[in-house]
């Protein structure tokens, strides 16, 4: 099984998105006997915002590139062969100001290539990224799953969206809410996203 891990947390071991995708990735592990993990860390090395030049050579032809042009799409293309070549994706997103974090929005602005992860059709954009099991683990200091707070909750439906963009259809999401809580609280909510991962990571398994 060909997994990879993303991380967007800057928290380091404070992170709580960084425990979870840990423990969804071993309880995988453990559950099989042949596991390739490729971890790709966006706090450790940052993904650059888009420049008119990384853009333009985005839509080059790859027989047009020239050396600076390839130069600046290498991490790209690194980033989407890591995609590629994954069958399981365990994501995590950590809220800030309701929605997905910049380090996760400049590696989606990455890897969103036309030509690699998207082509137009007759019929509309096609994602080419299909067939793979996406996992999004979020962590929130308040809870936005549901109620009148619900509302403010620009992360999962952007993600869905966008991943799906991409040929990511298969996507689901573990919430753990009220980090900004009561240490029960918090202690509350790892416990359900650990239990949610146990089950999910099974039925990977069966």
């Amino acid at each position: 099984m060909n997994i990879l891990k993303i991380n967007s947390s800057p928290m380091g071991d404070n992170s709580t998105t960084r425990r979870l995708t840990a423990d969804f990735v071993a309880q995988i592990a453990q559950k099989n006997s042949s596991v390739d993990v490729v971890e790709r860390d966006l706090a450790a090395q940052q993904v650059p915002l888009l420049s008119a030049e990384t853009i333009g050579a985005f839509y080059t032809p790859p027989q047009s590139l020239a050396a600076d042009q390839q130069a600046l799409i290498a991490l790209s293309n690194e980033m989407v062969d890591e995609l590629e070549t994954a069958q399981v994706i365990v994501i995590g997103a950590p809220m800030h100001n309701f929605s997905i974090n910049g380090q996760l929005k400049t590696y989606i602005d990455q890897i969103a290539r036309v030509g690699r992860t998207f082509q137009y059709t007759e019929n509309g954009p096609q994602g080419l990224l299909t067939g793979k099991q996406v996992f999004v683990l979020v962590a929130s200091g308040g809870d936005y799953t549901s109620g009148p707070y619900s509302k403010m909750d620009h992360l999962t439906g952007y993600l869905k969206t966008v991943l799906g963009f991409v040929g990511l259809s298969q996507v689901t999401f573990v919430q753990c809410p009220n980090m900004a809580g009561s240490e029960e609280a918090k202690a509350s909510s790892v416990a359900s996203a650990t239990a949610q991962i146990a089950e999910l990571t099974a039925k990977l398994s069966e």
